[in-house]
């Protein structure tokens, strides 16, 4: 399972749930278990989703450009 990190400007999760379905390919959220991202605070989280489920730990850094940089680290993937 691969490490995902990616640059954002916002942390609302519609943002960012819609980055990590579509790396891992995993269609649409169905329900998942958090709101908006913290900077600093690496907790784990899950999504549900259309062609599957994800459980993976998520920590938030600021960029030189006040963009976010979000770091994924998939511990379960499920495919349906």
């Amino acid at each position: 399972m691969n490490k995902y990190e990616f640059t954002t400007d916002s942390l609302s999760y519609g943002n960012i749930e819609h980055e990590i379905l579509k790396y891992y390919d995993l269609g649409f959220a169905n329900s998942s278990d958090f709101m908006e991202l913290q900077l600093g605070i690496n907790k784990e989280h899950n999504i549900f989703a259309t062609k599957g489920s994800i459980d993976f730990t998520a920590i938030v850094g600021k960029t030189n450009d006040n963009n976010y940089i979000v770091t994924i680290t998939p511990k379960k993937i499920t495919r349906d």
